[in-house]
C-alpha cells in the first residue's frame, strides 16, 4: 500500500527478461501492481500481457487493457531489448545498425512515448528506460 492506501500500477516491458523479471518481483514485494509485458515467453511475475512493442497500435491497445483491468498507470519501465552484436565502428554496416534500431530503439520509443502520454494525462507518474546491452571491447 502507498500513501493514500491504494496500490499503484507499474507496467514493465521485457517482463520475462532477466532485468525486467527482477524488477517485477521487487515491485510486487513492495506492494505495487505489476503488468509485465512480453512478446514470446510469459513472465513468472506480475500480470502478463502479450505485446509486440514494434507495433504502436498494439502498444496502445495493450496499455488500454492494463488500465481497464488494473487501474491507471503510475509508472512505466522499459526493460525490453535484444543484445546487440558488438562490432567496432569501422566494421559496422548500415543494415546491421538499422536492424538494431528496428529491434530496440523504435519499439522502446513506441512504448515510452505512449506511456508518457498516459502519465501526462494522469498529471503525474514515473518513466524509466533501461538498457542491458553488454559492451565488448575488441583490440584492432
Amino acid at each position: 500500500m502507498h500513501e493514500n492506501g491504494a496500490q499503484k500500477v507499474v507496467v514493465i516491458s521485457g517482463g520475462a527478461g532477466y532485468v525486467g523479471s527482477a524488477i517485477a518481483r521487487r515491485l510486487e514485494q513492495d506492494g505495487f501492481i505489476v503488468a509485465a509485458l512480453y512478446r514470446t515467453e510469459e513472465p513468472q511475475s506480475g500480470h502478463p500481457y502479450r505485446c509486440d512493442l514494434r507495433d504502436p497500435a498494439q502498444v496502445a491497445s495493450t496499455l488500454d487493457s492494463i488500465e481497464r483491468d488494473l487501474g491507471p498507470l503510475y509508472a512505466s519501465i522499459h526493460a525490453a531489448g535484444s543484445l546487440p552484436v558488438p562490432k567496432p565502428l569501422h566494421q559496422l554496416d548500415t543494415d546491421t545498425l538499422r536492424g538494431q534500431f528496428e529491434a530496440d530503439v523504435y519499439p522502446g520509443f513506441s512504448f515510452l512515448s505512449e506511456c508518457a502520454r498516459r502519465l501526462m494525462g494522469h498529471g503525474a507518474g514515473v518513466l524509466v528506460g533501461i538498457t542491458t546491452a553488454g559492451v565488448v571491447a575488441e583490440k584492432n
